[in-house]
C-alpha cells in the first residue's frame, strides 16, 4: 500500500540528490515524501499514468531545492517507476486484484 513511509524508502534508496549517500539522517527527504503522496492522493485523476508520477515528483523536488538543484527531470524516473508499481499495487488491491 503507498505511504508517506514507502515513499520515504523509496526516496532514500534511490537517492535523487545524493544527500543520504553524503551521510545525511534517514528523514532527509521526509517533506519531499509528505507532498508526494499528498499529490497522489489527492490527485483528480482516478488512475495516474507513470509519466503524472514522474511529473509530481519532479515538481515536488523543483518545489522544495529549487530547479537548479533539483536537475533534470530525466533524474527521478527510477523514483517515478518504483513509485508508480506501489501505487498501482494499491489500485490493483483496490479493485480486488492481488
Amino acid at each position: 500500500m503507498l505511504s508517506v513511509k514507502l515513499i520515504r524508502e523509496v526516496l532514500n534508496r534511490r537517492d535523487p540528490q545524493g544527500f543520504i549517500k553524503l551521510g545525511a539522517p534517514a528523514d532527509e527527504y521526509d517533506l519531499e515524501a509528505r507532498l508526494i503522496f499528498t499529490m497522489i492522493e489527492h490527485s483528480e485523476h482516478r488512475l495516474l499514468t507513470k509519466e503524472m508520477i514522474h511529473r509530481i515528483v519532479f515538481d515536488v523536488f523543483v518545489e522544495t531545492f529549487g530547479l537548479m538543484i533539483a536537475g533534470d527531470k530525466q533524474s527521478y524516473s527510477d523514483v517515478a517507476d518504483d513509485i508508480y508499481n506501489h501505487f498501482m499495487m494499491k489500485v490493483g488491491k483496490r479493485n480486488g486484484r492481488n
